[in-house]
């Protein structure tokens, strides 16, 4: 009997977890992608939990035997990024700077004027409000052949998860602690509208 260890796929080297990178250079446009220093946050992860595929299935019965039939593809869910804090809570002042924008401005509204800010919503001004995709990307890659420092030498990926319609839901608490020597982690979750994955082959023939 042959052991199930002796075949081809054991054979290649297992997936390690900490080889990807963020790429958060799609969020919004570039001018808004330095404004905000989006860069920031993809030195300073840690891990992502990403999202899950599910889909929903409804029993059908006839002739007295039941059959699960598919009725939809749920697209929409969340995932949860952690970031490393610095001593200038660098991470945090991005992340709420995304969510004023993205979500309610902490600034209450106390008069009007083109600057002033509207509670729940971006400014009032829409030519100073950041554009952009809001795509987050995640890139793993072959162990073997690690992303260079040099970004014109960066290998391709072997694999590509691309959040589309990201928007901030949440920004986890910050504990101020005598009784603690551990460093400040920020986690952030994220909801999206769907998600696309993308192999080797999709990246090889999406080049020009």
């Amino acid at each position: 009997m042959q052991s199930i260890w002796n075949n081809d796929f054991y054979d290649t080297q297992p997936a390690l977890s900490w080889v990807y990178k963020l790429n958060m250079s799609e969020y919004y446009d570039a001018k808004f992608v330095e404004d905000f220093k989006l860069n920031t946050l993809t030195d300073a992860i840690i891990s992502v939990s990403l999202g899950k595929r599910e889909s929903e299935f409804a029993s059908v019965f006839y002739g007295g035997v039941e059959s699960k039939v598919f009725t939809r593809a749920k697209t929409a869910d969340s995932f949860t990024v952690k970031f490393n804090e610095d001593k200038f809570f660098t991470v945090t002042r991005v992340l709420e700077s995304i969510y004023n924008h993205d979500n309610m401005n902490q600034q209450y509204p106390s008069s009007t004027g083109v600057d002033e800010v509207l509670y729940n919503t971006e400014t009032v001004s829409r030519d100073s409000a950041p554009k952009g995709a809001r795509k987050i990307i995640i890139n793993a890659y072959d162990p073997n052949a690690l992303p260079k420092d040099d970004l014109n030498e960066i290998n391709r990926p072997v694999f590509r998860l691309i959040f589309h319609g990201c928007r901030i839901v949440s920004l986890g608490e910050i504990e101020f602690s005598y009784e603690s020597t551990e460093s400040i982690v920020r986690d952030c979750t994220f909801v999206y509208n769907y998600m696309q994955i993308m192999n080797k082959d999709d990246l090889v023939a999406e080049e020009p």
